[in-house]
């Protein structure tokens, strides 16, 4: 049903949301719980900052590495 609905907000979002990144379903390490979360197609211009620190979606990191990631946040 979370999936339905954002797709559904995607689809009429301006700029083409869609477009930009995809939703992934991950299963929460502590808990087990299932949540959807958001992976990006484009980049935040992490190049130019002057931390040079990847945010958790970062297209730069390959997906299978952001899914962990994510899985492991509460």
């Amino acid at each position: 049903m979370l999936r339905e609905r954002w797709e559904l907000f995607a689809a009429g979002a301006p700029g083409g949301l869609a477009g930009l990144g995809e939703v992934a379903e991950v299963r929460q390490a502590g808990d087990g719980r299932k949540r959807l979360v958001y992976l990006r197609r484009t980049c935040c211009l992490h190049h130019t900052s002057t931390e040079a620190v990847r945010c958790a979606s970062c297209c730069l990191t390959g997906r299978e590495e952001r899914l962990r990631a994510y899985a492991k946040r509460a």
